[in-house]
């Protein structure tokens, strides 16, 4: 393992990521707690429309980030991608995944359903999995 102190935009994506993850669940627990006492699956009548949104906004966002990031570094090794362009690439797709999460959490809180439940507990898993790496930034 290398003794090398992490680049500052290593630092800094590690940050965001941190401060992105927590305020998302930190929401989410605060959500549940508030339903706490209508928590189920079921909907009133006239709320389909709003979930329907929300799965099918969250469902292409949830692919599309990644791939989008990826673009950002088209045709470059990764030894060629700066730390900065690394960072403004994984913000990014933060930034794609967090809006499908907060939507569905206030999903979750006008319809006092958690039907949309799978939607943040799958992007704070991705938030998990896809955490800024130090070997990431230390390859250019």
């Amino acid at each position: 393992m290398s003794t090398e102190p992490a680049p500052a935009s290593y630092q800094t994506a590690r940050i965001i990521h941190a401060a992105l993850f927590a305020g998302q669940a930190i929401f989410l627990f605060i959500v549940i707690f508030l339903i706490k006492d209508t928590l189920g699956f079921e909907l009133e009548s006239g709320n389909n429309m709003i979930v329907m949104i929300c799965y099918g906004m969250a469902v292409p966002l949830l692919f599309i980030a990644p791939f989008i990031e990826k673009n950002m570094h088209q045709g470059k090794n990764d030894s060629e991608i700066t730390p900065t362009q690394r960072q403004t690439g994984q913000i990014i797709k933060y930034a794609l995944w967090e809006g499908p999460c907060l939507f569905s959490i206030v999903v979750m809180l006008v319809t006092k359903s958690l039907i949309t439940l799978p939607i943040a507990l799958l992007v704070l898993a991705l938030f998990i999995l896809n955490a800024p790496k130090p070997e990431q930034y230390n390859n250019s």
